[in-house]
């Protein structure tokens, strides 16, 4: 597999410089190693779509209003699950309250954890819980401390490949 692909390719002789066009493909791996998550889906948005939380950038978020608004992320295959970070969008001005459940086929969720946001960073916020086996890790948000919207800047996992043979 070909994680970077280099071309070279001369310019005019005019200009007698070398351009050197990058054509760069992520794979599997390494967008697990980003963040550990290949794609999002969501109860809804409105417009800030689920893939904005798994993008990378904290200048991005998902959002969608309603008390049980809920943003799935798969990690492509079955991995063993300790912990999920996540960014609050406005977090440090209010606290969200939330579950967080994991799945191996998307349909049957488990919880893992429950708890609140603390409320004083708009960056990542660790939380910890005992290593499961899963594909998909769902955030439920059950409003937060001034309104009932759901808003994540970004969300990451801390996992490790299972050998599922």
């Amino acid at each position: 597999m070909k994680s970077h692909i280099l071309r070279s390719t001369r310019s005019s002789p005019r200009r007698g410089l070398l351009a050197f066009p990058v054509v760069a493909a992520l794979s599997a791996t390494q967008a697990l190693a980003a963040g550990g998550l290949v794609s999002a889906t969501a109860s809804g948005n409105d417009g800030n779509v689920p893939a904005n939380a798994i993008d990378g950038s904290l200048a991005t978020r998902w959002s969608n209003l309603g008390s049980g608004s809920w943003l799935t992320g798969d990690m492509g295959q079955v991995k063993s699950l300790k912990a999920v970070d996540i960014a609050w969008y406005r977090g440090d001005t209010r606290a969200s309250r939330f579950t967080l459940l994991v799945s191996m086929d998307g349909t049957t969720f488990t919880q893992v954890f429950s708890g609140t946001s603390s409320g004083l960073t708009a960056s990542y916020e660790r939380y910890t819980f005992s290593a499961v086996n899963a594909r998909y890790v769902k955030v439920t948000v059950n409003g937060n401390t001034q309104n009932a919207w759901a808003s994540i800047s970004e969300m990451t996992v801390t996992a490790d490949t299972t050998s599922t043979w």
